[in-house]
């Protein structure tokens, strides 16, 4: 028996729009009679086919009524533009349309589709082609155009159709009417052939139609309908069969999508390409019944090749960073944000990436057996505008057995000595200069009553008399910790922060004097972010790992501006000295004898870092141009073989470094296009430099035979402090210089200044001068030249995975941190 007297009240609850305020309205409207044809049937037998066809004579009749003014002809506004469609959807149906979330590179280069909930991109009405809206209409609602949302002549034949093959085998839903089911249903209801359902369609149709264009009709229809393959939407639909932007599509093309929305899955082109083109006939059939076309250019089209390609899915590049930029958005969107189909323009360079990733999986390779470590990550920025342009989170994404998913590079790791620059950054922006002195003896700090804590440098050795230029260059460790207590823990930590140094968050009582050797935890991209401000001449600016950020609409809502976010972390002048002694081949003999991967073809400033237990190895450089940063150990902190940051890190930055500089086509992303990079460092206008004694570490001589030039802020004091300076004197290399150019002074302590008397009684003879006493007279002494800079060194082609060249170091010194 029908069932079209078999509901309640319930039935008949409907959404619909408020007049004014086009906000949705629950409401129970008693429905003319002709929106009962929308429903479907039991079981067919004798009376329920005489009933339809009463039926089926009314819904004739009412195809006799006009249709509505505005409804007769082609829409002639033009159509709702992308921003207006995901408004017009997200506020029928309450929600963003979900799109896919497109992250490039900095050239346009693809590197990862968010797409777990489907794909599709929203496009504005006049982006679909005309063809491919005609052959749509042809196809599922070739009256669009002339009625109101309903279609009472197609009910009737569909009604006609179904009571022939007792069977339903014909809807006669519209296209308002389908999307209708796709803004206010959910899955489970917009199929069900049941009185309730096709009431509801109809009067929200009707609804539709009321408030909203055709074009705006369609629009919503072509981007929210399902095409098959993932791919909700035409233009979503052109790529996942044509792999193809929607605008290059061909008529032959256009006719095969028309053809999908009824039956997606079995017209499928990748999976049926001979029922899509079967159907893609039945279309061009439907087109010439319409008018649209005639015969002639319908056989033409069908003629037509088509190639049916899959879409290509960006996979695997850089997929930590792409992780990172995730990260990112939910920060700032929440999780859901990922499916609003934003177009993320990143500052990451693939060229930059690849080159970096084989260099890297070269050295682990080639030293990993070695020094029992399975893993390396690489951070690259351009310190001017904080931009990423490669970041390696291990060797091997895809292997478990080194957690190749866990990004080393933004992972908290000890440091080492590669720390050190922040230290003397503090201690050079407080008014210290590389000339100034700190005494390498021994000295033990006591933590609580029962916990002493004795720094030592690598070598188990003590130097003496140091100046800051040596002990940073040389990596000293217990010139460091004293320098520490001088300066500050805080101090240290404020200028952390202000470099670029994040993860430091505890008051500052709750780090100790480890902090000058790299004993709290930073991850490298914190750390070579430091090391950038420090290139930029000391001014900070924010990673800017994202540069353009457009909506799902590609309306831009957010365009990076390094400039207006910098701020100054240290002085110029600061920037310079560490620049200047980390770049300084001489100074560092002692622990890292020439040839080391710390030399390059190019003036650079670098410094390694080694953790205890061997478990972290670290090298970090630059230049005014670009920053890298490398880690190598194991994720599961496994300790590794006798390595140093020098040799296992070390040849990784270097074979960076000179492999972006012997290739001119990587210029563009460093802004050097059709130029060449600058050499050095500039000093700021407001530093000069001042002969001293020169001394290595453990030389010192008091006779000064030779003297090198030091870097001093044109304002440092010239006078001596107030009180009595106890010391040796030195010969002075410059007039109205500062006094420790020409004083060695002894420390404050009392039972270190005891053991530094004794060290220069012990050495030389000599007893303790006051600074009154001593010749401030310039004296002239032969001038030490920093040594020439290095050729490369021998480079070996490795062959990865895909077939391309990197570099390894080839070296056999060792050297402390």
């Amino acid at each position: 028996m029908v069932k079209i007297f078999q509901y309640n009240q319930e039935c008949f609850l409907n959404q619909g729009w408020d007049a004014q305020t086009r906000t949705p309205i629950v409401y129970a409207p008693p429905f003319p009679i002709h929106y009962t044809m929308m429903i479907s049937f039991a079981p067919f037998g004798p009376w329920s086919r005489f009933f339809l066809r009463i039926l089926l004579a009314l819904g004739l009749l009412l195809t006799l009524l006009p249709p509505s003014a505005a409804a007769a002809a082609p829409d002639p506004a033009s159509g709702p533009d992308a921003a207006r469609v995901v408004a017009m959807v997200t506020w029928l149906s309450g929600e963003k349309p979900f799109q896919t979330t497109r992250i490039y590179d900095r050239r346009g280069e693809p590197l990862a589709d968010i797409d777990d909930w489907g794909r599709r991109t929203i496009v504005g009405f006049d982006e679909i082609p005309e063809f491919l809206i005609q052959a749509t209409i042809a196809t599922e609602d070739r009256r669009f155009y002339m009625h109101n949302g309903v279609d009472y002549r197609a009910i009737a034949r569909a009604a006609w159709q179904n009571t022939q093959a007792e069977d339903i085998v014909s809807g006669g839903s519209t296209i308002t009417q389908q999307l209708a089911r796709l803004l206010f249903m959910p899955p489970s209801e917009r199929y069900e052939q049941t009185l309730a359902r096709k009431v509801k369609e109809a009067q929200l149709a009707i609804d539709l139609e009321r408030y909203y264009s055709k074009n705006e009709i369609l629009a919503m229809y072509m981007n929210m309908v399902y095409y098959g393959h993932r791919a909700y939407g035409v233009a979503a639909a052109a790529e996942a069969y044509f792999d193809k932007p929607l605008a290059e599509l061909t008529p032959a093309e256009c006719a095969v999508l028309a053809g999908l929305p009824q039956s997606p899955v079995q017209y499928d082109p990748l999976l049926h390409p001979r029922a899509a083109l079967q159907r893609q006939g039945v279309v061009l059939s439907l087109m010439v019944e319409a008018g649209v076309i005639d015969e002639a250019e319908a056989a033409e089209i069908q003629a037509q090749p088509v190639h049916f390609k899959a879409y290509q899915r960006p996979s695997n590049r850089a997929p930590h960073f792409v992780d990172y930029i995730r990260s990112i958005l939910i920060e700032r969107f929440g999780a859901e944000g990922l499916h609003w189909g934003y177009q993320v323009h990143t500052s990451l360079d693939l060229r930059y990436q690849m080159l970096a990733e084989r260099i890297a999986r070269a050295q682990v390779k080639e030293m990993g057996k070695k020094h029992h470590f399975n893993n390396a990550a690489v951070v690259m920025l351009v310190p001017a505008t904080g931009e990423i342009l490669a970041m390696v989170g291990s060797v091997d994404f895809d292997n478990k057995e080194i957690d190749g998913q866990v990004n080393m590079a933004i992972e908290p790791r000890q440091p080492g000595s590669s720390i050190k620059p922040v230290l003397y950054a503090a201690a050079f922006d407080r008014g210290w200069s590389p000339a100034s002195v700190i005494w390498d003896q021994p000295v033990s700090y006591r933590l609580n009553a029962s916990a002493i804590y004795i720094p030592h440098n690598i070598t188990w050795r003590y130097y003496g008399p140091l100046h800051l230029r040596m002990a940073l260059a040389n990596s000293l460790n217990v010139p460091a910790v004293k320098l520490l207590d001088q300066v500050g823990v805080p101090a240290m930590l404020d200028t952390a922060r202000k470099l670029g140094i994040h993860s430091w968050r505890k008051p500052a009582r709750e780090y100790g004097l480890s902090l000058a050797v790299g004993g709290y935890e930073t991850p490298l991209l914190e750390l070579t972010h430091a090391f950038a401000t420090i290139a930029h001449q000391g001014v900070y600016t924010p990673l800017h790992p994202i540069t353009l950020l457009e909506d799902g609409a590609r309306r831009v809502i957010y365009k990076a501006d390094p400039a207006r976010e910098q701020s100054r972390a240290i002085s110029a002048v600061a920037a310079y000295q560490l620049a200047s002694v980390l770049s300084d081949a001489r100074a560092r003999n002692m622990m890292f004898r020439r040839p080391s991967p710390l030399d390059t073809s190019q003036i650079t400033a670098v410094k390694t870092g080694t953790t205890d237990g061997w478990r972290d190895n670290l090298t970090v450089g630059f230049t005014s141009y670009l920053t890298v940063g490398v880690w190598t150990g194991n994720s599961d902190s496994q300790p590794m073989k006798k390595a140093i940051g020098v040799y296992t890190a070390g040849p990784i930055w270097h074979d960076i470094m000179e492999s972006v500089w012997a290739d001119p086509a990587l210029y563009d992303a460093l802004g050097y296009a059709d130029a060449t990079f600058p050499q050095g460092f500039t000093p700021p206008s407001d530093v000069v430099a001042i002969p001293v004694c020169d001394w290595m570490p453990g030389k010192f001589n008091p006779a000064c035979p030779r003297m090198v030039e030091e870097i001093y802020a044109s304002d440092a004091p010239k006078l001596p402090p107030a009180g009595r300076l106890r010391g040796y004197c030195l010969p002075a290399g410059a007039e109205n210089a500062p006094v420790e150019t020409y004083f060695l002074s002894l420390p404050d302590d009392n039972t270190e200044a005891t053991r530094a008397r004794d060290w220069m009684r012990r050495r030389f003879g000599r007893t303790v001068q006051d600074l009154d006493v001593c010749d401030a007279t310039p004296q002239t002494r032969k001038l030490v030249q920093q040594p020439k800079l290095l050729p490369p060194r021998q480079l070996v082609k490795i062959t990865d995975a895909q077939n391309a060249s990197a570099v390894t170091p080839q070296s056999s010194n060792k050297a402390g941190e």
